[in-house]
């Protein structure tokens, strides 16, 4: 889990099945030696970690994903030069109990990723 030690949630607005979340960064964490030594980039993967931690929270379940669609990595996270991430996550519990979100990351409000992505709850 990278909660609490790679990223904190400071702020989690739900209203109707929507999310609104600020993500603070530890620019400090481990992972930035080499993702990347002297110019570090928030790695994709900790992006969709983060969007599956995030969603438990929501949906206060721990979850599996079934899949992840149209990954779209627009812009790099710098966590050094703007620690904070803006996010909405929408989702939809479906007739099959299946979790459909779709998520919005913006930092300094530039879009910088955006996923759908199906959970089901374990």
């Amino acid at each position: 889990m990278l909660i609490n030690s790679f990223y904190t949630l400071t702020v989690l607005n739900i209203q109707s099945s929507t999310a609104n979340i600020t993500v603070q960064l530890n620019e400090k964490h481990a992972i930035y030696n080499g993702h990347f030594p002297g110019q570090p980039i928030v790695p994709g993967a900790c992006l969709m970690q983060m969007v599956k931690e995030i969603t438990e929270v929501i949906m206060e379940s721990k979850l599996q994903m079934l899949r992840a669609d149209e990954l779209k990595f627009i812009w790099p996270v710098n966590p050094v030069n703007d620690n904070i991430l803006q996010g909405i996550i929408e989702y939809v519990v479906d007739d099959k109990n299946q979790i459909n979100i779709v998520a919005n990351f913006s930092q300094n409000s530039k879009a910088c990723f955006k996923c759908k992505a199906a959970f089901i709850r374990n």
